[in-house]
Parts: C-alpha cells; sequence; structure tokens
C-alpha cells in the first residue's frame, strides 16, 4: 500500500506540475489532469489513513489508559475499539450506499470517469480500517493491551528517564564551558 501511495503521490505532483507549466508557459493545459489528480487524491489520503491504522500510528490521548490498573485498561480498549468499529462500520456502509447510489453516474468535466471510484475509497477505508480494528479486540481478548499507550507518551517517558538520571548524575562540565574558569583565559 506504501508503494501505491507513493506512485499517487508521484502521479499528482507530475500532473499538476504539467499542467502549472502548460498553463503559463504555453497558456494551455492537459485537460483532465485536475479530476485525475483529484481522484488520487481521494485515494491517497484514504490508503494512508489505513496503513496509519495498521501501524498505530493515528493520535490518542492516553493520558486516563496511564492511571488505569491493567484490567481496567484492558475494558476501556475494549469499549473504545468497538466505538471505532462502529463507527468505520458506518464509513463503510455509508460509502457502499454512495456506491449503489451513483452506479452509472459519470463525473461531469473534462475527463467523464464513474462517480463511484470516489466513494469506493471511503470503503476501502472503512473495511480495512475494521479490519485493524478487529485485530485489536482479538488482541485484548488475549490480555495485551501495550499497543493501547501512545508511542509520544512512551518517547516522553523515556526522555523523563534520561532527564532524571542526568539530574542525579549532577552537571558535567562541557568542554566550552565558562563556568570554571578555562574558557577565555
Amino acid at each position: 500500500m506504501e508503494f501505491i501511495m507513493a506512485m499517487l503521490m508521484a502521479e499528482m505532483a507530475i500532473l499538476v506540475f504539467m499542467n502549472v507549466v502548460m498553463r503559463y508557459a504555453f497558456h494551455s493545459g492537459v485537460s483532465g489532469t485536475e479530476e485525475i489528480a483529484r481522484l488520487s487524491f481521494i485515494w491517497l489520503s484514504f490508503i494512508g489513513a489505513v496503513v496509519v491504522m495498521i501501524s498505530g500510528g493515528h493520535l490518542g490521548v492516553d493520558m486516563l489508559l496511564q492511571k488505569l490498573s491493567p484490567k481496567s485498561r484492558l475494558s476501556v480498549g475494549f469499549l473504545g475499539r468497538l466505538l471505532m468499529g462502529g463507527a468505520l462500520g458506518l464509513l463503510a456502509w455509508g460509502s457502499w450506499q454512495q456506491i449503489i447510489a451513483n452506479d452509472g453516474v459519470v463525473a461531469m468535466g473534462a475527463l467523464p470517469y464513474p462517480l463511484a471510484w470516489n466513494y469506493a475509497a471511503g470503503l476501502f477505508a472503512g473495511v480495512g480500517g475494521l479490519l485493524c480494528v478487529l485485530r485489536d479486540i482479538v488482541r485484548l481478548a488475549k490480555g495485551d493491551s501495550r499497543f493501547l499507550t501512545c508511542a509520544a507518551s512512551e518517547d516522553e517517558r523515556e526522555i523523563a528517564a534520561i532527564t532524571a538520571s542526568i539530574k542525579t548524575l549532577g552537571r558535567v562540565p562541557l568542554p566550552d564551558d565558562d563556568r570554571h574558569g578555562q574558557k577565555g583565559k
């Protein structure tokens, strides 16, 4: 999926750049490039959402989770995943309904394409996200709640531990430190 995202991004950049150069340099343009770029951006966004969900990289606030017991953390994580599953199910269902409603409808513009292609990206993201939520629910059922902690909070804890160890060691003078009278004399 990351390769597809890279290809979509490259294609968007090339098409938009080419069209800008054609407009300003030659007072013309290539028809259909805006529609292709728009469709590519829609798919890029939704594929990216699934890729980030697979890796667990979406934003999260885990201040409450850090203060809970492991059993409570599992319960809250399970409830959160059920709510996410409901929202993603609505996204998938709504996208499917739009695909059906727009069956045979062609996008108006320089490049006619089935309008259902736009909504297929939402269906892809809804189903892909639901699969990730199901994976997380299985992990929670096995008692693993480590993935519920945000990566940023893990980094913050590591930084706090390093800072605390530096404070216990005391300040170590740096080579350009003139507090001890070495620099400038």
